[in-house]
């Protein structure tokens, strides 16, 4: 008789920009050290942040770097900062991927009100996770607090607990590498570099946590970045009426 092993755990993560990878840079190498088998699937082209080719090529490069197969990477192509406007074409595409892929896990990025593209992941990745039954866990990119801008840190909670990946000498070279493969995001990600606490990053390590249960149709944080980060296209009023009209249409996130 045959000895059955046990299959390797497949994990995805959805982002929404090709660059927003460098926020969990160590949980996915750590995922593949660990035998997980890792996939990635981005929503946007990436299209207001430069060319959308050259942006998908840095990504698949880093990728590479990382050690994810290029075979497991998927590039879905809506508009850049307009993803709120396709969010049941956006949720549909995601949905079949995991169905075909059937992860354990899926990360994506938190509902914090730092980008409007990040917040529509957070928004589709619920109902891909809630579809195949997948445990959801989410990651910190930027948010505002009492008036200031944070980098990699969650929006005080209160119920649900920061899990760390810890990042060693060779974890933290990769990631600071990270940063510097995007040539096409150069001014902002020196900035997210000058912003992030390093000494927070080598003594606790990379946050996530499981993603908690948000109402989509509420702001995601008393202040918000879209301003700044969309050149002032996106607004809260654009987003709710968005989740709203989706949750009129189509129901609850069940």
């Amino acid at each position: 008789m045959g000895v059955e092993t046990a299959k390797p755990l497949r994990t995805l993560y959805v982002f929404a920009h090709q660059d927003d990878e460098v926020d969990v840079a160590a949980k996915i190498v750590t995922d593949l050290r660990k035998g997980a088998e890792v996939h990635c699937v981005w929503v946007t082209d990436g299209s207001h942040g430069g060319p959308a080719d050259l942006r998908e090529k840095e990504s698949r490069a880093v990728m590479k770097f990382l050690g994810v197969p290029e075979s497991n990477l998927r590039f879905l192509g809506f508009e850049d900062q307009n993803a709120y406007r396709f969010l049941r074409e956006i949720s549909r595409e995601l949905i079949a991927v995991a169905e075909e892929l059937q992860p354990a896990e899926i990360t994506s990025q938190a509902y914090e009100g730092g980008n409007i593209d990040h917040d529509a992941v957070s928004f589709v990745s619920t109902l891909a996770a809630k579809k195949v039954n997948a445990v959801h866990y989410e990651f910190p990119d930027s948010n505002i607090y009492q008036g200031r801008v944070r980098v990699f840190e969650f929006l005080p909670d209160g119920k649900t607990p920061t899990l760390y990946t810890r990042v060693d000498r060779e974890l933290y070279g990769i990631k600071m590498k990270t940063f510097k493969m995007y040539p096409t995001q150069a001014t902002s990600l020196s900035s997210y570099e000058l912003a992030m606490d390093g000494k927070s990053l080598k003594r606790l390590g990379e946050p996530y946590r499981l993603k908690p249960d948000y109402d989509y149709t509420q702001p995601p944080a008393a202040e918000l970045r879209y301003a700044g980060t969309s050149k002032r296209t996106a607004t809260l009023e654009l987003w709710l009426a968005a989740t709203r009209d989706f949750h009129a249409k189509y129901g609850s996130l069940e």
